[in-house]
């Protein structure tokens, strides 16, 4: 027994090891940088992060090596195109070099050239660590209904929980969409998820307790669509909006989600009623999302006045007319960013007020969102429409909420160069803040215009961006075979409590109607 526990006790040894490697002792220094993915030159990473494996790019490279150099020691990892990093000399790196930068030397090698030595690069180290958890959406090029599943990843480990996919249940129309799943503060204990098709409705977990509902009330012009939960009250308020999608024939922007018509409502959870918060015509008032104190409820709004068709028609009459209008002039629907007080004695509202008027710079700002501090104001820009995600021009805007002039209005941009490090020249979007305003997370589709995938971004105390980093695989490669986009990340503090089999079997459940 003794010599079993003694070769099990090596072999586990032997493959910890197995992934150190030994610097060439001959080799050419050159000037040039090796071409590696994930990217992660000069980024700024949190001491809790999992290792962040890489491969070296080139057909001809037959080996690699990295030697880490830090406080106090080195180590070289390399097995043919990857580096593939042990996640406790990993650790031990990281916490040495808090307050400081973590070295690499890359080191290639192909048959044409022999051994190269490229130039050495920082990775700096920060002590403010990041949510331990990111919980997401895992969908298909185009949202189409194949497979669509909804995870959550350490960060601090390689390690995924998916807790639904649309395979679950046997549905004959061949798979159902699962969409704008939606976290409380962080938190797990109050969750909310849209379910569309056979099994159509919203799911509510309220600390413990699921229900399904039908938030679609008589005067109201759909169900529930973008959630926004009140920091601590069991309240959310939503957009309810007539959505259609176009696709393009060329170009990089091969679709648009387009609105025809858009209100906010607010859900009281506590007992299952809904409160129309504002639906104007000519208005489209949508993306709604909460300050930190719960005092203010911001949102996106366009002005957009229809000429050919009335949008009131209560029979619906004019729906595709109102549809090719807005195809036929979608680039000048322009979002603003607004806000209103909030009564939470009464669940009332104040008037709108207008914060950020991208629309007279012919920018349109969508997805606000607040950070923690209740100081910066984040959101997505981009030429026109409010669905970011496809447009490549589409960046983060950083803006301060300190400089709100007496009428509410933002009187200067912070500035485009504190969150540059955060843009690509591809399509960033759908960020959000961690629970300490140190990190942000959103997705990016810089890697080859296809796929979104998830980076996080450093925020300092001064208000500025560093160079992000994509979320961390325990295979390198494993990006370029994982055929989904991540969608809506949101940061956790807690794992998820409740199991797939409880949320298939509330998506089961018949659908409630709210109360008005």
């Amino acid at each position: 027994m003794k010599q079993l526990l003694y070769t099990i006790t090596l072999l586990l040894l032997l493959c910890a090891c197995s992934r150190s490697a030994v610097e060439p002792s001959q080799y050419q220094p050159i000037t040039q940088q090796a071409s590696i993915l994930p990217d992660i030159t000069g980024a700024t990473i949190p001491v809790n992060i999992a290792p962040l494996n890489f491969s070296v790019c080139g057909d001809s490279i037959d080996q690699c090596v990295a030697r880490f150099d830090y406080p106090g020691g080195s180590v070289c990892f390399g097995e043919n195109h990857r580096v593939m990093i042990e996640p406790e000399q990993w650790r031990q790196m990281l916490t040495r070099c808090v307050g400081d930068s973590l070295y690499v030397t890359l080191y290639t090698h192909s048959a044409a050239t022999g051994w190269l030595q490229h130039p050495r690069f920082g990775i700096e180290v920060v002590s403010d660590s990041i949510d331990r958890y990111v919980a997401y959406r895992l969908i298909p090029p185009y949202n189409t209904y194949e497979r669509i599943s909804l995870a959550y990843r350490d960060l601090e480990s390689f390690d995924e929980v998916e807790y639904y996919n649309n395979q679950m249940l046997d549905n004959p129309q061949g798979g159902h969409c699962v969409n704008c799943h939606a976290f409380q503060s962080n938190r797990p204990n109050r969750y909310q998820l849209h379910v569309r098709e056979e099994y159509g409705g919203t799911v509510v977990y309220n600390e413990g307790r699921w229900g399904k509902y039908n938030m679609k009330l008589p005067n109201t012009i759909s169900g529930a669509v973008y959630p926004a939960w009140h920091p601590t009250l069991p309240l959310i308020a939503y957009s309810v909006n007539k959505t259609f999608m176009e696709f393009h024939t060329n170009g990089l922007t091969k679709s648009e989600v387009q609105d025809t018509q858009s209100g906010l409502i607010l859900y009281d959870a506590d007992h299952e009623r809904v409160i129309p918060i504002c639906d104007e015509p000519d208005l489209l008032e949508t993306f709604p999302t909460w300050s930190p104190d719960g005092q203010w409820l911001y949102y996106s709004s366009a002005c957009f006045t229809y000429q050919e068709a009335d949008a009131l028609d209560p029979d619906n009459r004019h729906r595709i007319k109102r549809q090719h209008e807005v195809t036929n002039r979608y680039r000048e629907v322009r979002y603003d960013i607004y806000r209103r007080r909030f009564d939470a004695r009464q669940l009332s509202f104040g008037e709108p007020q207008l914060v950020l008027n991208a629309s007279a710079d012919s920018l349109s700002a969508t997805l606000p969102r607040i950070s923690p501090d209740g100081r910066w104001l984040l959101t997505s820009i981009g030429g026109y429409g409010c669905f970011h995600v496809y447009h490549p021009e589409a960046d983060l805007r950083l803006d301060d909420l300190s400089t709100l002039g007496q009428m509410g209005q933002i009187d200067s941009i912070a500035s485009t160069k504190a969150i540059a490090p955060a843009n690509s020249p591809s399509a960033e979007s759908y960020h959000n803040w961690s629970h300490s305003g140190r990190w942000i997370v959103y997705q990016s589709r810089r890697r080859d215009d296809n796929y979104t995938r998830l980076y996080f971004s450093y925020f300092d105390r001064e208000g500025r961006a560093h160079k992000p980093f994509e979320m961390p695989q325990a295979d390198p490669d494993y990006e370029l075979l994982h055929l989904r986009s991540y969608n809506i990340p949101e940061f956790l503090l807690d794992p998820i409590p409740f199991s797939p089999a409880q949320l298939a079997r509330t998506i089961l459940t018949p659908t409630r109607n709210v109360k008005p």
